[in-house]
């Protein structure tokens, strides 16, 4: 029957969808097809209103097959009422009937979400573990996620009707209790309403969930709930610690966090939610957890309300036994435990990435833990002592990890546990609060890097481990400043103790040592001094075996060091070795992570590290003109010429001692030969030649962003070395090289790249282009190099 009611009601629909495209097609003055008879349209439309009763009655029927088969015509009978020109030829009785149609589907929506009866498909819901409940249930949130679809069409239509039947259903569930016999409503009633009322906030525009919107009806359902639930054995009922209840309660909080945060009344029921059976204590592995994380969300944005209204004591006292519990790792208590919990409506599964590799949701305990602690007006004595009790624990848990006397007895994945958990307390601190508010705190949370480094000595091959180990120590670079230097020579030298290190522990080196000269600039110099040598050797290493000149067949150009380019010989000639293989893309990763690198030490007024050691500015300038020039990829070529824009800033002062380079006139800076090498090796070679032969296509996006910077290069060397500079550039280097009139091309040259107007980067670059094409019809048959925009 629902399959009948669906194809005719079908039909009748395209019937009236042709005369609204009819009419549209009218208004609009386009070729359309003739409209349906009027008295054919007006007779769809009565049939229409009279199936709609059937719809409703086959929507919320308990049988799948009955619902899905009728679904699509609810669907298109709400996509009827979106279209303007089909609402405006509606009949008056057709109109009337709107709105009562459209409340009636919403109410089967929701009364079809719920989950089924226990007794009519024989499992129970509360036992997580138990296979048959969990494919029940995921049958049942599949169909909640294709109802969802057509409440959600029908929310955007008419919100009002939205609202009322999700109050209608909350209503329902927040029934009181009948008397002491009488267990109230079903969980399944409770958790239909509270999957409804927070589906319902996706989108709106309500004050509960948009800044800045005065009208919060959804702010007054969220007040009706909360108000009549409080504490768990309370005011809530039995059915709201049910372990598909009360995760659809903590979503409503974190949904709804702004009618929290406007309701100060409701902040403690909240919290109450959260820190009760209900939440990060629930008997229920897999609820605990995922209330873990949504606390962590909900206390992000609330933590300054709940320090003002003084919860924050009784929230530290209540989080005990849960940061005892997350402080074990999950599979020392149930290694087959399950990572996901929720309906469809609120949205199952874990909190991202913390769920995998051996984590697990609980770990964000840890996280909202270090954010209540870390408002700048917490009381410091609470602080302390929470902080110092928390960190005893963990460090004393990596210590056990890692101190066993026989080694198959030490256990690397709790050690992993107990150091993401200390990064994740990190987090909530700033680096004012834990230098200069409370330098204790500072000393507190930098503890767990002694035993963390212990670890990464015992497992310097554990990647899981090192990684863990590096974010923590880069988590505490952000929160306590300085205080890691002593820490961070012994990292970095068990981070590439391997013989030979790999490419992929190489890259990770130049991350963290990027990270911290962002962060402390010219006071990594000495760091620097003693670090880059050795490093710089290892990395021409790992990428010789699969370097050759001009990239070859795995994009890799090496390094050069000691007066040569480090390369593999087999790589060249016509059939070369090699391929994409992941070590060669880690190679190439490495290739670039070191550009990046040599940017950032120009970048951080670093460079003196390159002044003072002649065999490491060489390496850098040598690989960085020759990736400029020749490199396959137009993203390491334009990499390469920002690194060396940075560098030539540095080096090339306005004022200095004038000294002739290669028919140019130029002023050497701190290091004499860079500007005979910038005019010579990058300007020429780089910034004019590869342009003119054809390597970097001005047309294509990827290469234009290299084209640019050799123009911005190019503007550098003429603002720092003059006029000098710029006759060089005109007549020999355009000139004598490419053919072009150093007068009319030349000078319009230097114009284009020296301008400052408002499209001048792009006049720049299509000056260049049409160059380039002069230069090659002058120079028929000289050979490029293309570029390919990525790689």
């Amino acid at each position: 029957a629902a399959a009948l009611a669906a194809a005719v009601g079908g039909e009748l629909l395209s019937c009236l969808r042709a005369e609204a495209a009819s009419h549209a097609g009218a208004e609009a003055n386009e070729p359309h097809a003739p409209p349906p008879p009027k008295d054919a349209c007006d007779l769809a439309a009565r049939l229409v209103d009279e199936l709609a009763p059937a719809c409703v009655a086959a929507l919320g029927s308990r049988h799948e097959s009955t619902t899905m088969a009728i679904l699509p015509l609810a669907t298109a009978y709400v996509n009827r009422l979106k279209d303007a020109h089909a609402a405006r030829l509606m009949p008056a009785s057709s109109a009337a009937n709107v709105e009562g149609t459209l409340g009636a589907l919403l109410e089967a929506v929701i009364r079809r979400s719920s989950f089924p009866d226990e007794s009519d498909v024989g499992v129970d819901f509360g036992d997580g573990d138990d296979k048959a409940t969990r494919e029940c249930e995921a049958d049942a949130v599949a169909i909640r996620q294709e109802l969802a679809v057509l409440f959600r069409s029908i929310a955007r239509l008419a919100p009002h009707l939205a609202l009322g039947a999700v109050r209608g259903a909350l209503a329902r569930a927040l029934e009181p209790q009948a008397g002491a016999a009488q267990s109230g409503p079903r969980w399944q009633t409770v958790e239909t309403a509270l999957a409804a009322l927070h589906l319902v906030g996706e989108g709106a525009h309500d004050g509960a969930v948009k800044p800045g919107v005065e009208e919060s009806p959804l702010g007054e359902l969220v007040e009706m709930l909360l108000g009549a639930w409080d504490v768990l054995g309370s005011n809530s009922p039995a059915v709201a610690a049910h372990r598909l209840v009360a995760p659809a309660l903590l979503e409503i909080c974190v949904r709804y966090h702004l009618a929290v945060e406007r309701r100060p009344a409701l902040l403690r029921p909240a919290l109450a939610a959260f820190l009760d059976g209900r939440g990060v204590v629930h008997r229920s592995r897999e609820v605990s957890r995922r209330a873990c994380y949504l606390f962590c969300r909900f206390v992000k944005p609330l933590r300054g309300q709940i320090l003002r209204h003084g919860a924050l004591p009784g929230v530290m006292a209540a989080l005990e036994p849960a940061l005892m519990d997350a402080a074990v790792p999950e599979f020392a208590l149930n290694p087959s435990a399950a990572n996901s919990v929720g309906s469809s409506f609120t949205g199952g599964g874990t909190g991202g990435a913390m769920a995998t590799a051996g984590n697990d949701d609980r770990l964000y305990v840890f996280e909202a833990f270090g954010l209540l602690l870390g408002v700048d007006d917490a009381p410091d004595d609470l602080r302390i002592r929470c902080l110092e009790a928390v960190f005893a624990r963990l460090r004393g848990a990596v210590t056990e990890a890692s101190s066993h006397a026989d080694p198959a007895n030490r256990n690397p994945a709790a050690a992993q546990h107990a150091i993401v958990a200390m990064g994740n307390v990190a987090k909530g601190f700033t680096l004012r609060v834990a230098t200069q508010t409370s330098p204790r705190v500072g000393e507190i949370l930098a503890s767990g890097l002694d035993p963390a480094l212990r670890c990464v000595q015992l497992w310097p091959r554990d990647p899981l481990v090192r990684t863990r180990v590096v974010a923590y120590f880069q988590r505490l670079v952000t929160t306590v400043g300085s205080a890691v230097f002593p820490y961070a020579s012994p990292l970095l030298e068990h981070m590439r103790s391997a013989q030979p290190p790999s490419a992929s522990d190489l890259r990770e080196c130049l991350v963290l040592i990027n990270q911290l000269m962002a962060s402390f600039k010219e006071s990594l110099l000495p760091f620097l001094a003693t670090q880059l040598p050795n490093l710089v050797t290892q990395i021409a290493s790992a990428l010789a075996p699969f370097a050759a000149v001009g990239g070859g067949v795995n994009g890799v150009c090496g390094l050069f060091l000691d007066g040569a380019r480090q390369v593999n010989p087999r790589l060249g000639g016509a059939n070369p070795a090699g391929g994409n293989t992941e070590e060669a893309r880690e190679a190439r990763d490495l290739e670039k992570i070191f550009v990046a690198h040599a940017h950032g030490v120009a970048a951080n007024n670093l460079a003196g590290v390159l002044v003072a050691d002649p065999r490491l500015r060489e390496c850098l300038l040598e690989t960085l003109a020759a990736a400029a020039a020749t490199h396959p990829s137009a993203m390491s070529r334009k990499s390469a010429l920002q690194a060396l824009i940075r560098v030539a800033q540095c080096w090339l002062p306005s004022v200095g001692s004038e000294v002739a380079a290669s028919g140019a006139t130029a002023r050497e800076g701190p290091v004499p030969g860079f500007a005979a090498f910038a005019v010579q090796r990058v300007a020429k070679e780089a910034c004019v030649d590869a342009v003119m032969r054809g390597d970097l296509d001005p047309r294509d996006a990827g290469c234009a962003a290299a084209v640019a910077e050799t123009v911005n290069f190019t503007r550098v060397m003429l603002e720092r070395l003059g006029d000098d500079f710029a006759n060089h550039l005109r007549v020999n280097l355009l000139g004598a090289n490419w053919g072009l009139d150093p007068e009319s091309h030349g000078r319009e040259y230097v114009r284009r790249v020296t301008s400052t107007t408002q499209n001048s980067a792009r006049e720049a670059r299509a000056f260049v282009a049409e160059c380039a094409k002069i230069a090659q019809g002058k120079n028929p048959g000289v050979a490029s190099n293309k570029c390919t925009p990525g790689m």
